[in-house]
Parts: structure tokens; C-alpha cells; sequence
């Protein structure tokens, strides 16, 4: 029985240290430069504008077992000449919210974290628990010509989702603090 009880614990003690640098391997995979590349790929890939962050990182243990991943300051722009030629309702507040004199800004947040169980991921699917928006600010205007700000987000023609490189993400949960939205229709 004793002997029994220490194989066990031996494997168990494997299996712990299998599992930690499992959890170590990919936290280091998935460090912040590498987060900054997958983002950016996808990026540029769904936006036809800039999208800046000042700091990207990985936590599995915080949701555990989910995988967190949060962004800090994420700003989404889009050069002003865009849209410069509906500048002539100046002095209307709304018509210039999020209107720079060389960058736009569709929207940005103060805090962006999403928390996703990697096991579930299927080809094309991934189902993400939680996703927290925290200081959302975002312009939404449209223009008289049927053209938007919005509208450079890249978004699939059809629901034939297998042209997509970037999966379908599945929200179960979408949590928004202190949100300010502002949207405007010249049209």
C-alpha cells in the first residue's frame, strides 16, 4: 500500500511539473512581442486605419483556466483628410467629436481584455467567456455621401466565414464600464 501511495505521488508530481511548464512554455511563446505580431497581423488585415496600444500582455492564471489577454490604451484612427471634405459644419460638438487635425479617431479604450478557454478553440471558431471594455469613447458618423467612419473596419461580404484568416469568435459575455458614445448623421 505505501509503495502504491508513492508511485502516485511521484506521478502526480510529474504530471505537476508536466502541467507547469506546459503553462510556462506558453507564456513564454506568447510574450508581448509576439502578441504585438498577431495583433498587428490582424490589424491590418480588418482595419484600413492605424491601431495603436501602449501595452499588450498574456495572463493564464488570472481567469484560470481561461487565457486573459489584455490591451491598454487602444486607439483605433484614421487619417482626417478621410472624411475632410464634410468639415464645413464646424462649431457643431458632436460633428467634431473625435476629429483631429491629421488623425480621427473611430474609437479607443482605456482597458481591452478578453478571456478565451483555448481548449475550446475549433477550425474557425473560438468562443470567448469574457470580453471587458473599460473606457470605450467611440465617434460613429456618417456622411451624406452614404459613407462612414465606421467603415474601415474590413468586414466579409458574406457570412462565408472560411475566406477569413481570423476566426469566428463566439461572446458570451460583454461587460462595458463608463462607456461615452457619440454618433452623428449628416445624411
Amino acid at each position: 500500500m505505501a509503495r502504491a501511495r508513492r508511485v502516485i505521488g511521484i506521478v502526480l508530481i510529474v504530471l505537476a511539473v508536466l502541467l507547469g511548464g506546459l503553462v510556462a512554455g506558453v507564456y513564454a511563446v506568447l510574450n508581448t512581442r509576439a502578441l504585438d505580431r498577431i495583433v498587428h497581423k490582424y490589424a491590418d488585415e480588418y482595419v484600413d486605419g492605424d491601431v495603436s496600444w501602449s501595452k499588450i500582455r498574456i495572463s493564464p492564471f488570472r481567469n484560470f483556466p481561461d487565457v486573459r489577454v489584455s490591451i491598454d490604451s487602444l486607439v483605433l484612427t484614421y487619417p482626417h483628410e478621410r472624411h475632410s471634405k464634410w468639415d464645413v459644419a464646424r462649431g457643431n460638438v458632436l460633428l467634431e467629436a473625435g476629429r483631429g487635425p491629421v488623425k480621427d479617431t473611430l474609437a479607443s479604450f482605456a482597458s481591452f481584455s478578453v478571456s478565451v478557454a483555448p481548449w475550446k478553440f475549433r477550425e474557425g471558431h473560438l468562443d470567448a467567456g469574457r470580453v471587458s471594455l473599460s473606457g470605450l469613447r467611440a465617434f460613429a458618423h456618417a456622411y451624406p455621401d452614404s459613407t462612414a467612419n465606421w467603415q474601415m473596419i474590413r468586414l466579409p461580404e458574406s457570412k462565408d466565414t472560411s475566406a477569413l484568416s481570423l476566426p469566428w469568435i463566439e461572446l458570451a459575455k460583454v461587460h462595458v464600464e463608463k462607456p461615452v458614445i457619440v454618433f452623428t448623421s449628416q445624411g
